[in-house]
């Protein structure tokens, strides 16, 4: 079986026109594409089912129901990140980690009876689709995936049916297909998101500013409890400047400094708070 026969039984309205030769290639191995990167999060979400014919509107209705059930359960599989990997000691709990934006809805009639009762088939027989924004509500994590299901039914999903098949008896449905498109990554620390995700960014930060201030306060309490000795189990180590080294300066103030444990730099105290921030800025 050559790549003519294969564009044969393939081929069809809405197919590519090398799909027999692309379809014998797969088969044996051959696919000079390029080979991209695997991406983070998928470029569509989208589930279907077939049927021996599908002819009233309330069977329809149902079968929308649970295929958008089983899309939304599938959203918060795929797209949302239940682990919190930064280094920050709350957890901000689970976060969508993409958005799609485009709802689609895509149905197939059955091919019509020949004289012998039997039915012709084809590879993309007459699919037709229609697409409509994503409400907000589908990224509500508080409710149930039926609760939000039956919202998308019967706000989004049953006014495109019907766009796509105005008449009543719109015949014998042989598949039905609910997908979501077009993803917009949300911020995050991965290369493929579209930003840093700014409030995770801050929140480090003044974790780090914060543990930095708490060193200095437990590091001057080291002091008064020994003001003659040198707290060697201290995490940070205070050192006051030896004032008879700088008789001759013109300096009236010696400023005490503090050990940072990132780099190992000393650093006056008046400018460690912002010296860890420094430290917890992104690269």
């Amino acid at each position: 079986m050559g790549p003519p026969k294969l564009l044969d039984l393939l081929g069809g309205s809405g197919a590519p026109r090398d799909v027999g030769a692309r379809t014998w290639g797969l088969l044996n191995g051959v696919d000079n594409s390029e080979v991209m990167e695997a991406r983070s999060v998928p470029t569509q979400i989208s589930i279907e089912d077939s049927y021996m014919g599908l002819q009233h509107f309330e069977d329809v209705k149902k079968q929308l129901q649970l295929l958008a059930t089983s899309l939304i359960k599938r959203m918060r599989i795929d797209l949302v990140d239940d682990e919190d990997s930064d280094d920050a000691k709350e957890n901000d709990g689970p976060r969508w980690i993409a958005h799609p934006r485009t709802l689609r809805l895509s149905t197939r009639r059955r091919s019509l009876k020949n004289a012998d009762g039997s039915r012709d088939y084809s590879y993309a027989n007459g699919r037709i689709s229609r697409s409509g924004p994503v409400p907000n509500y589908m990224f509500a994590l508080t409710e149930s995936a039926e609760a939000v299901a039956e919202k998308v039914v019967d706000d989004c999903l049953v006014s495109m049916f019907r766009k796509l098949h105005p008449d009543k008896a719109f015949g014998e449905l042989s598949l039905i297909n609910v997908a979501v498109t077009n993803m917009v990554e949300s911020a995050g620390e991965d290369k493929q998101s579209s930003g840093r995700d700014i409030e995770k960014m801050f929140k480090r930060q003044g974790s780090i500013a914060g543990t930095a201030v708490e060193t200095i306060h437990r590091n001057n309490q080291m002091k008064e409890k020994f003001p003659s000795g040198d707290p060697s189990d201290a995490n940070v180590t205070t050192i006051r400047v030896d004032d008879t080294a700088w008789e001759e300066s013109d300096e009236e103030d010696v400023p005490s400094t503090q050990l940072c444990a990132i780099c190992g730099s000393y650093i006056p105290l008046f400018a460690f708070r912002a010296h860890a921030l420094y430290h917890a800025a992104p690269d």
